[in-house]
């Protein structure tokens, strides 16, 4: 199934449609899901975690997708850029698994096409970083709050300020206090975070089941740097 409902931002999503062409940033080139969803599916094992029902916050190229697919998930792929959207809704229509995969190009911060309650698991892999302004964080939580079941779980990854690639950039940030960054490489916008400032935006509905900050070596825009990314898995109160 696919809908295609294109966000009205559209200069963010032209930035992402460049992105995806110029495959500069992980995400955009890299066919293997992210190591940060399988070392979460991983825990949530071992918690005797038996989701069925998933939501790819941010999907892409659909990597993450169609690896929680091929781990029996029935799968909402959502993301802003129409022609990656495009692209991977006719791959899932090729491979014939459009009956466990739903793809929606639709903004994260709009409502999302997902019954309340549905979801048992919610990924964000470096997505919630690139939503600015407090009000749309905040309608980005009201609907992963709707979209996912008591006692679902949320995988949360994105970058710290101390990371070795965004960090620098706060020099130079539009707002210091914000900690607002512009990926000079395609300007994308970012926030960077501590742990306690996702701890606080996300505790009213949510408690911690894991947490881990890692730090490896990474590559971004054709060089390599040393990354600093928060690991948190949540579990929907």
């Amino acid at each position: 199934m696919t809908l295609l409902d294109p966000s009205n931002d559209g200069r963010l999503a032209n930035l992402w449609e460049d992105e995806y062409a110029r495959k500069g940033i992980p995400s955009s080139f890299r066919p293997d899901p992210s190591g940060s969803l399988v070392d979460a599916l991983m825990i949530l094992d071992s918690l005797s975690f038996k989701g069925m029902v998933a939501v790819d916050i941010g999907c892409g190229t659909g990597r993450n997708s169609l690896y929680l697919a091929s781990r029996g998930y029935e799968v909402y792929s959502l993301d802003i850029a129409e022609t990656v959207v495009r692209r991977f809704a006719d791959h899932v229509t090729r491979e014939g698994v459009d009956d466990r995969i739903h793809v929606f190009c639709r903004s994260v911060t709009e409502p999302w096409p997902i019954s309340r309650g549905v979801c048992d698991l919610a990924a964000d892999l470096f997505c919630y970083k690139h939503v600015i302004a407090p009000s749309q964080r905040t309608a980005y939580r009201r609907e992963l709050a709707s979209a996912l079941r008591s006692g679902g779980y949320f995988l949360l990854t994105l970058a710290g300020t101390d990371d070795g690639y965004y960090g620098p950039l706060l020099s130079s940030s539009p707002d210091r206090d914000a900690r607002i960054i512009i990926d000079p490489a395609n300007s994308i916008p970012s926030v960077l975070y501590d742990a306690a400032d996702i701890k606080r935006e996300f505790g009213d509905e949510f408690e911690i089941a894991h947490y881990e900050h890692k730090e490896k070596s990474g590559r971004m825009h054709d060089a390599e740097y040393l990354r600093s990314t928060h690991f948190f898995i949540f579990k929907r109160r």
